[in-house]
């Protein structure tokens, strides 16, 4: 049986039919908003492409040369695209591909700085690898001309000081469209968390990570949007999520 990976793992073009990749997804987020549900990502920054685009790695640190980036997402077909990119330092670097939505994006070795993924036009930032981290984190999944089976989701609280409480919905829209704007279109509500922590109670009484499982994986269809969204009970939780499933290809 595959075991489950620390990166998001993708085919090239020219996979073979009926292979499954396995996928996993993590993410940090330190800044989780009261109010209403936001995609969970590694803070405030992230935003998906506005429009069909090329986009550009650089990084805010001269000594970042020679990184590998690998990119993520959708084409312009709206088939599933993975691309890499050399860092060259505070110059960016633009895509050989014109990308319509970016999933996710890591890098092969740690930057000394923040390496940031952007929209060629504007610029306008995607998302971004800060120092320390290997990938970008954000809980999102574009199934593209394939399928994705849903495995699970788990989510625990960090640098918690007294009583929290963070609500999860696991979300799956069919318009991709959405990724967009996702106030403006339908999904499915496939699962839902909350955790709760309470520093100042004993071990016993403490339930540190919550874990959704379906019985038997659901498979999500061809182009579509999944993505783990969250809600503090006031403002600013942190999170760490993790979602588990994998590709079928067409």
């Amino acid at each position: 049986m595959a075991q489950y990976l620390q990166a998001p793992v993708r085919w090239p073009k020219g996979h073979i039919v009926g292979q499954a990749e396995q996928v996993l997804q993590c993410a940090y987020d330190a800044s989780v908003e009261g109010g209403s549900y936001e995609i969970i990502h590694e803070d405030d920054s992230y935003a998906q492409l506005a429009a069909d685009d090329t986009i550009q790695v650089d990084s805010s640190d001269a000594a970042d040369i020679g990184m590998i980036a690998t990119i993520v997402g959708i084409d312009t077909n709206g088939d599933r695209l993975s691309e890499q990119i050399t860092t060259n330092g505070t110059t960016a670097v633009d895509s050989a591909n014109t990308w319509r939505y970016v999933e996710n994006f890591w890098i092969d070795s740690e930057c000394a700085g923040t390496l940031t993924l952007q929209r060629k036009t504007g610029p306008a930032a995607i998302q971004a690898i800060p120092t320390g981290y290997l990938k970008a984190q954000t809980i999102q999944i574009f199934t593209g001309e394939g399928r994705f089976y849903l495995q699970g989701v788990d989510a625990r609280l960090q640098a918690v000081t007294a009583r929290d409480d963070i609500d999860f919905e696991i979300r799956w829209y069919p318009n991709v469209l959405a990724c967009r704007a996702a106030a403006n279109y339908s999904y499915h509500r496939l699962g839902h968390l909350t955790v709760q922590y309470d520093a100042t109670a004993t071990q016993a009484m403490v339930s540190p990570v919550d874990v959704w499982r379906p019985p038997t994986p659901i498979q999500l269809p061809p182009r579509g949007w999944l993505a783990v969204f969250g809600k503090h009970a006031t403002d600013n939780g942190d999170a760490i999520v993790n979602l588990y499933g994998f590709h079928v290809m067409p």
